[in-house]
């Protein structure tokens, strides 16, 4: 199932090769059409939102010349994933006990149609990689603007202090920024020549963007996608380069805990450590759960125990913080409608149904992801794979299929990561 052996490579070229033959202005303008979305919806929310609109619209005036290779959307397994989680969310509504929230929780499922709109120029999904990339960079320059507006007296974006997310709200942002790494993380750590260059700047630059949103749930999903990514290119060292890429990073590791050890935390950064770690202590022991991270431990409990009573189906979609209300109500002002983690809101919400679609959905876009970079880990080929692997850790500690920016993502990397490449026609 993971590797969509029945989709027919040769016919799938074939049919690209006719597009191109046909139509290839139209080609080139979709293509065009899809960077600039590619590139605009990691802006603003409203940007996000509007973004894709010239995309859609021209995929439907070019339907007579797009409609032939239709089918292999519809064939792949993920897209019948996608409808099944749908159709699964729609029919717990009949349970839910908030059926309008789960009407706005199944809206974002709209993203699934970049499956669609993409596909037709997925052959020149190296140049849609670049502009999805460059979006993703240009979130940092808004950072960059928002760390100057004090020094040089002006504001554009009021955040708390030590949060400097830019256009972004900073937990969205910081969970952005972790598929951003994971798009950058295998260039800088596998890649050679320019494209190590290119990763590894814009791995330190997604770093740096990611520590100053000051978001405590991204640096632990940072922190665990760098390992990740840094075993697998130890592992796939050659044996006398291993030796030399394992010190590389025990050194940057060093070199990072010394600088810790100077500052001994008087920064921001060491005041949302001391902060996070002492809410924790306290709602763990104290049941208080008044904090800021505390209320986000509560959150997390009541999905546990949200999933333990009903196990199958979940309380609804919509419905977790109706349920949660309904069973604590000394503490009713806590929850929020989500649970500040995917999969246990999706397992409070949809119960383990609705949480075994999500992980196949995640599980075939790796394979197809990795599948797509033919073997070339070193390449920005196989970001989309790591940025999924970034996001899925960041949506331990947010809802990122629910938020607007964070869904689009999704959307976008599952389209990025198509189960069979087509050939690039690049003189057609």
């Amino acid at each position: 199932m993971l590797d969509a052996a029945w989709l027919d490579r040769s016919r799938i070229a074939r049919a690209f090769g006719r597009q191109h033959k046909d139509d290839e202005l139209g080609t080139r303008l979709h293509a065009a059409l899809a960077c600039l979305f590619l590139f605009a919806v990691s802006g603003p929310t409203t940007v996000t939102e509007l973004a894709g609109i010239p995309l859609v619209v021209f995929f439907l005036i070019r339907v007579r010349h797009t409609y032939r290779i239709w089918g292999d959307v519809f064939m792949d397994v993920r897209f019948f994933l996608l409808l099944a989680l749908a159709a699964w969310m729609a029919l717990s509504l009949l349970w839910s006990p908030n059926a309008a929230q789960g009407l706005d929780e199944l809206g974002s499922m709209r993203w699934a149609w970049c499956m669609l709109v993409l596909w037709p120029v997925i052959d020149r999904r190296e140049v849609l990689i670049a502009a999805y990339a460059g979006g993703l960079l240009l979130g940092n320059g808004a950072q960059l603007a928002h760390a100057l507006q004090d020094p040089l007296g002006f504001e554009l974006w009021s955040r708390f202090p030590g949060r400097v997310s830019g256009w972004w709200d900073p937990v969205v942002g910081g969970s952005m920024l972790c598929a951003a790494l994971g798009l950058h993380l295998p260039a800088a750590l596998m890649g050679l020549g320019r494209t190590r260059l290119f990763g590894a700047i814009g791995s330190l630059v997604t770093l740096a963007g990611i520590v100053a949103t000051g978001t405590r749930g991204a640096w632990i999903a940072a922190a665990l996608l760098v390992a990740i990514v840094t075993l697998v290119a130890i592992v796939r060292a050659e044996r006398r380069r291993r030796a030399l890429v394992t010190m590389a990073i025990v050194a940057a590791i060093i070199a990072t805990a010394t600088i810790a050890a100077l500052t001994r935390g008087e920064t921001a950064l060491g005041d949302r450590v001391r902060t996070g770690w002492s809410e924790v202590t306290a709602a763990v022991r104290d049941g208080e759960f008044h904090s800021d991270t505390g209320a986000r431990v509560y959150m997390n409990a009541r999905a546990f125990d949200a999933l333990a009573r009903h196990p199958v189906r979940g309380v609804g979609a919509g419905g977790y913080r109706s349920w949660v209300n309904a069973h604590d109500p000394e503490n009713r002002d806590i929850a929020h409608d989500h649970a500040h983690s995917a999969p246990l809101h999706a397992g409070a919400t949809l119960g383990l149904v609705g949480l075994a679609i999500m992980g196949l959905i995640l599980a075939c876009g790796l394979r197809a992801g990795l599948g797509a970079c033919r073997g070339n880990l070193g390449s920005y080929a196989a970001g989309p794979a790591f940025a999924m692997v970034g996001l899925a850790l960041a949506g331990l500690f947010d809802t990122v299929q629910l938020n607007a920016q964070t869904a689009a993502q999704i959307g976008i990397l599952i389209a990025l990561c198509p189960p069979v490449l087509p050939p690039t026609f690049r003189n057609a």
